[in-house]
Protein backbone atom coordinates (compact mmCIF):
# COMPACT_ATOMS: atom_id res chain seq x y z
CA UNK A 1 0.00 0.00 0.00
CA UNK A 2 1.20 3.11 -0.97
CA UNK A 3 1.43 6.08 1.35
CA UNK A 4 0.06 8.95 -0.38
CA UNK A 5 1.25 12.56 -0.90
CA UNK A 6 0.58 15.31 1.12
CA UNK A 7 -1.70 17.03 -1.68
CA UNK A 8 -3.74 13.53 -1.58
CA UNK A 9 -4.57 14.00 2.17
CA UNK A 10 -5.82 17.60 1.64
CA UNK A 11 -8.79 17.11 4.40
CA UNK A 12 -9.41 15.22 7.17
CA UNK A 13 -11.82 13.27 5.52
CA UNK A 14 -9.31 12.43 2.75
CA UNK A 15 -6.94 11.41 5.77
CA UNK A 16 -10.21 9.33 7.30
CA UNK A 17 -10.71 7.29 4.25
CA UNK A 18 -6.86 6.67 3.91
CA UNK A 19 -6.78 5.01 7.33
CA UNK A 20 -9.31 3.18 7.25
CA UNK A 21 -8.51 1.81 4.07
CA UNK A 22 -5.07 0.93 5.74
CA UNK A 23 -6.77 -0.59 8.55
CA UNK A 24 -8.57 -2.79 6.20
CA UNK A 25 -5.94 -3.65 4.42
CA UNK A 26 -3.68 -4.77 7.88
CA UNK A 27 -7.08 -6.91 8.96
CA UNK A 28 -6.43 -9.14 5.51
CA UNK A 29 -2.63 -9.58 6.77
CA UNK A 30 -3.00 -10.55 10.58
CA UNK A 31 -4.79 -14.09 9.87
CA UNK A 32 -1.15 -14.91 8.13
CA UNK A 33 1.45 -13.44 11.33
CA UNK A 34 1.57 -17.47 12.33
CA UNK A 35 4.87 -18.34 14.25
CA UNK A 36 6.19 -19.93 11.02
CA UNK A 37 5.68 -16.78 9.01
CA UNK A 38 6.92 -14.24 11.55
CA UNK A 39 10.25 -16.17 11.90
CA UNK A 40 11.00 -17.13 8.50
CA UNK A 41 14.25 -15.43 6.85
CA UNK A 42 13.06 -12.39 4.22
CA UNK A 43 15.22 -10.48 2.26
CA UNK A 44 14.86 -6.83 2.88
CA UNK A 45 16.66 -3.63 1.33
CA UNK A 46 16.94 -0.24 2.75
CA UNK A 47 18.85 2.19 -0.07
CA UNK A 48 22.40 0.05 -0.95
CA UNK A 49 22.03 -2.07 2.06
CA UNK A 50 20.55 -4.91 2.34
CA UNK A 51 20.20 -7.96 5.18
CA UNK A 52 17.93 -10.45 5.71
CA UNK A 53 15.42 -10.60 8.73
CA UNK A 54 12.43 -12.41 10.37
CA UNK A 55 8.59 -10.12 9.37
CA UNK A 56 8.55 -9.73 12.92
CA UNK A 57 11.29 -7.33 13.36
CA UNK A 58 9.74 -5.32 10.31
CA UNK A 59 6.34 -5.42 12.52
CA UNK A 60 7.78 -4.39 15.85
CA UNK A 61 9.39 -1.74 13.88
CA UNK A 62 6.28 -0.19 12.87
CA UNK A 63 4.90 -0.25 16.46
CA UNK A 64 7.50 1.58 17.66
CA UNK A 65 8.23 4.02 14.71
CA UNK A 66 3.97 4.71 15.54
CA UNK A 67 4.89 5.41 19.13
CA UNK A 68 7.93 8.14 17.99
CA UNK A 69 5.22 9.83 15.72
CA UNK A 70 2.45 9.89 18.02
CA UNK A 71 5.23 11.83 20.61
CA UNK A 72 6.35 13.80 17.50
CA UNK A 73 2.35 14.82 17.53
CA UNK A 74 1.44 15.28 21.00
CA UNK A 75 4.57 18.01 21.01
CA UNK A 76 3.50 19.83 18.18
CA UNK A 77 -0.37 20.12 19.78
CA UNK A 78 1.55 21.43 23.21
CA UNK A 79 3.27 23.70 21.16
CA UNK A 80 -0.03 25.03 19.44
CA UNK A 81 -1.55 25.50 23.18
CA UNK A 82 -3.72 22.02 22.74
CA UNK A 83 -3.59 19.28 25.74
CA UNK A 84 -3.28 16.63 23.47
CA UNK A 85 -5.20 13.21 24.61
CA UNK A 86 -3.23 10.41 26.99
CA UNK A 87 -1.57 8.53 24.61
CA UNK A 88 -0.59 5.50 26.79
CA UNK A 89 -2.12 2.11 26.17
CA UNK A 90 -2.90 1.92 29.73
CA UNK A 91 -4.85 4.89 29.72
CA UNK A 92 -6.77 3.30 27.13
CA UNK A 93 -6.98 0.46 28.60
CA UNK A 94 -8.44 2.14 31.49
CA UNK A 95 -11.37 4.02 29.22
CA UNK A 96 -12.07 1.00 27.35
CA UNK A 97 -11.35 -2.17 28.89
CA UNK A 98 -12.01 -1.94 32.91
CA UNK A 99 -14.82 -2.94 34.27
CA UNK A 100 -16.91 0.76 36.07
CA UNK A 101 -16.47 0.18 39.62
Amino acid sequence: MRVPTEAELATVDDAGRWLDQARRTVETLVPKFTPEWLNAPMALRRGPQSAVLPPWVVIRHVVNHATYHRGQIASKLKRLGIEPPATDLVFWAFERLAPKA
